[in-house]
Formats: C-alpha cells, sequence, structure tokens
C-alpha cells in the first residue's frame, strides 16, 4: 500500500529527481546540451502535469531519463530547443502510451518515438506526433485483429466439446 508524501517527503523526492536529472549533464554536456537546475525542474513539472493529465502513475523517473539519454545524440536536438523537446517528448510517449493501451512496451515505444522523429519527421513535433497516430492505429487494429482471432477459436474449441 503508498502512504500519500507529506510537503517535506514530496519535496525531497523532486530535489532527488532533479538531481538524477542533473548528474545526466555529465553525459549530454560533450554536445553542448546541459540542464540548470530550473531546466530540470521544468522537466519534472511537465511531467507531473502530463501524468497526471493522462491519471498516470510512474514511481521513478526513468522514462524522462531514457528520452534524455536517447534524444541527446539526435541533429535536431540543440541547446536552443533541449528542454522543450524533452517535454514534448514525454508529452508524446505518455499520450501514446494511453494510446496503444499498454501494448508497446517502453523501450519499443521509445524507439519508435526516436525514429520517427530523426528519420521520417526530420525532427519535427507536429509530424511526430501525425506518425505517432499512425502507429497506434496500427497497434489497436492488430490488436483487435488479435482478440476476434482469439474470440475466434474459443468459440470453436466450445463448439468441438
Amino acid at each position: 500500500m503508498l502512504l500519500p508524501m507529506n510537503g517535506l517527503q514530496s519535496a525531497q523526492l523532486n530535489e532527488t529527481y532533479v538531481n538524477q536529472l542533473l548528474a545526466l549533464n555529465e553525459e549530454t554536456s560533450e554536445r553542448g546540451l546541459v540542464l540548470t537546475a530550473e531546466d530540470a525542474k521544468h522537466v519534472l513539472q511537465a511531467r507531473s502535469h502530463t501524468l497526471n493529465s493522462y491519471g498516470r502513475i510512474e514511481l521513478g523517473i526513468n522514462v524522462t531519463e531514457e528520452i534524455i539519454q536517447l534524444f541527446q545524440k539526435s541533429d535536431f536536438v540543440n541547446s536552443n530547443n533541449y528542454v522543450t523537446i524533452l517535454t514534448e517528448i514525454q508529452e508524446i510517449f505518455y499520450y501514446f502510451k494511453n494510446e496503444t493501451n499498454e501494448k508497446v512496451g517502453d523501450k519499443e515505444l521509445l524507439d519508435k518515438i526516436k525514429y520517427y522523429f530523426e528519420i521520417e519527421c526530420g525532427g519535427s513535433i507536429q509530424l511526430l506526433k501525425s506518425k505517432m497516430e499512425e502507429y497506434s492505429r496500427k497497434v489497436r487494429m492488430e490488436q483487435m485483429k488479435q482478440e476476434m482471432e482469439d474470440e475466434g477459436r474459443d468459440i470453436f474449441e466450445r463448439k468441438g466439446k
């Protein structure tokens, strides 16, 4: 059972998360991408808002860290758009996590987002959203097809008994 956190626990957790994101600067600074403490707080606030708006709960910031590690290598991410790209990709990730009914694992979804962002969308967030809509429709259609096949097998098996 999870107990509600008091203000002090929440502040300590936020500080821990900020420090985790700032620690990634060691890796990202080679490409000129550095988060300030304020940037890290902004990314975390955007994450929290996104999670709340989609009714999601995440324990830890692994996805945010993965996004930073994946997208810091992009030719389309620079010091001017770094924070914006991070918050947009978080939003896209959680939206499509819901849209695909949790049928796609985190790594697979992040890899798909990265592929579209880099290869098919030329770094355009708007194009990425459109491509991801197509992808989520495909995932849902495959899921519906599988469910229909499973139902058909169930009916066939019951008739055979």
